[in-house]
């Protein structure tokens, strides 16, 4: 049963939205796979990492989507999560040091190919844009970043710190008043918005008091 199915199963007997489940299985595969799968089209490279926002109205169970798949790569140890609310400059510090964990690398062949990854997730988004007060410059970095082959940093003490192979990945929520403040202020832009997938519901579902874990679930989970 392919790994897309068995989420499905582990995910459902609760109340958020199956959209989301179904969008928190893709960007928990886009973690796992990470910059080890690609795509050739010739004149450039084609990178499964994904942004993935869930929009809604409070209540609609947003984080619960996002914190089975937080819980799983975090169960795995060797997938590197960024806290959820950090600096632009403490994020490309995190990825640009030498011993950081998310330095990575794999052969193919003979070839030994380095990339730097990172999985971000933000139970709010706003949360995110708002440490360091430069929600601007988090928007800029996390748009430029998304399909570079390096990546230069230039700091204020160590002149330019450079990332290999840049892999983030992003799945966060935010509600839709913040998201139409964060549209009408313009702090989330039009290049941000052609690399992110915002995934929307209104559906509360049929309330389920005290979900119970299944066996059949337990077995997706393992599988």
């Amino acid at each position: 049963m392919s790994f897309l199915r068995n989420y499905s199963i582990m995910t459902s007997g609760n109340e958020s939205p199956v959209v989301y489940h179904n969008w928190a299985a893709l960007s928990t595969l886009s973690s796992l796979i990470s910059r080890r799968v690609w795509v050739d089209m010739g004149i450039f490279t084609v990178y499964p990492n994904m942004y993935v926002l869930f929009v809604g109205m409070p209540g609609i169970k947003k984080s619960t989507a996002m914190d089975i798949s937080l819980r799983m790569l975090q169960s795995l140890h060797d997938i590197p999560i960024s806290p959820p609310s950090v600096t632009k400059e403490a994020l490309t510090q995190m990825m640009a040091e030498e011993d950081s964990p998310c330095q990575k690398a794999f052969k193919v062949g003979e070839d030994l190919h380095h990339y730097t990854h990172l999985s971000l997730y933000c139970n709010e988004f706003a949360t995110l844009l708002d440490a360091g007060g430069n929600a601007p410059g988090m928007i800029g970095f996390l748009t430029d970043v998304w399909d570079r082959d390096e990546f230069e940093v230039r700091t204020k003490n160590k002149g330019i710190d450079t990332i290999k192979g840049p892999y983030i990945t992003m799945l966060g929520c935010l509600t839709t008043e913040t998201m139409n403040n964060l549209a009408s202020t313009r702090i989330i832009s039009s290049g941000f918005s052609r690399r992110c997938i915002f995934v929307y519901s209104d559906d509360f579902g049929t309330p389920v008091p005290i979900p119970r874990i299944t066996e059949e679930q337990k077995l997706a989970r393992d599988a």
